[in-house]
């Protein structure tokens, strides 16, 4: 079998009542990710079987809204249509039935079929939020949509294929660490972006905040890269910041280090110590991922992350409290730097 047909039979077969089915169906035809594929689908749905619903193509994909704060109170569904558009209230939630889910799946289906026989999976994915972010992705009232289900499971089963190729176990043991978060975070924004002469400061104020951006942009490609994973694994990104799942491999580990060193030196190099990326990673099984596990794990990231950045340049001390800078240098406009001659930074 193909991997593209082996895409195809796992795609027709997913939306089967009970994990278990699924994966003894994909087995029985005759697919070696059959196994893998199928526990990702159930660790991404956070339960073994499915949520069991009405079975009807129309039936739009809940508001969140609908499960925040007390009560029951109904905000509304999703309108059945593409996502990223212009008009503000496409975002919102309707209490009318707005659009159709044939329409919104033959057009995603056309925009699949233009690409290349081996797309780019960023490409796949930008495709799939799109036209899936406003679909469910179970069979009756759903609360989470065939985007950020589809991009769960893709993440979910890297983590798991990554650890299968270094140690060769079996694919439903969720007792292995076989995930690894990483958050970053760049530590100094505020001073950063705020020290700023008044000439020019809106230009400015964007320019660094762009900056900003585009350094924490620049370490999550170079961590991805350097793990042989895609932007499936990305959990969040922005603000400076951003929180990756990663199979826990000895080529993951290596490529956050090197990220880490590297970005932090150049930091160094360009603006002293005035920004530091600090970076924490966690190492669970299963258990860590869903539910009140993934709650805990996600606290001592925050916690883990919190003690880097209190302990910043800890290999810099040397130069930090060494020798004083010399006398008489003028602060820089742009970089507010008074340890280099104005004209060399």
């Amino acid at each position: 079998m193909s991997d593209l047909d082996e895409v195809a039979v796992m795609a027709l077969l997913h939306d089967v009542r009970e994990v278990d089915e699924f994966r003894e169906r994909l087995v029985s035809a005759g697919s070696s990710l059959g196994p893998l594929v199928a526990e990702a689908s159930g660790l991404a749905s956070r339960r073994e079987e499915p949520e069991r619903g009405s079975g009807d193509l129309e039936t739009p994909l809940r508001s969140i809204f609908d499960f925040v704060g007390e009560g029951s109170a109904q905000h509304g569904t999703h309108r059945l249509q593409e996502y990223g558009g212009k008009d503000l209230k496409s975002y919102l939630p309707t209490t009318e039935t707005e659009g159709s889910y044939q329409s919104l799946r033959d057009t995603m289906v056309a925009a699949l079929r233009r690409l290349d026989a081996r797309p780019d999976p960023d490409m796949v994915m930008n495709i799939l939020e799109r036209y899936g972010s406003c679909m469910r992705s179970t069979m009756g009232g759903g609360d989470v949509s065939l985007f950020d289900h589809s991009r769960t499971t893709a993440a979910i089963a890297v983590c798991i294929a990554g650890c299968l190729d270094e140690t060769g176990a079996e694919a439903r043991d969720r007792d292995a660490p076989r995930y690894l978060f990483v958050r970053g975070d760049i530590s100094g924004v505020q001073k950063f972006i705020y020290t700023i002469t008044s000439k020019g400061a809106l230009r400015m104020l964007r320019a660094r905040s762009f900056f900003l951006e585009l350094v924490a942009e620049h370490a999550v490609a170079e961590i991805l890269r350097g793990s042989g994973v895609t932007r499936t694994n990305v959990v969040l990104a922005g603000g400076g910041g951003f929180q990756l799942l990663l199979p826990n491999t000895q080529k993951a580990k290596e490529a956050v280090e090197t990220v880490e060193k590297d970005l932090n030196a150049d930091l160094e190099s360009r603006f002293g110590h005035g920004l530091y990326l600090a970076l924490a990673k966690s190492s669970c099984g299963a258990s860590g991922i869903v539910g009140e596990g993934l709650t805990q794990t996600l606290t001592n990231l925050g916690k883990d992350l919190s003690g880097q950045k209190a302990r910043k340049f800890h290999d810099s001390l040397p130069q930090l409290f060494g020798e004083q800078n010399e006398p008489g240098l003028e602060n820089c406009d742009v970089c507010a730097r008074d340890d280099l001659p104005v004209e060399f930074v």
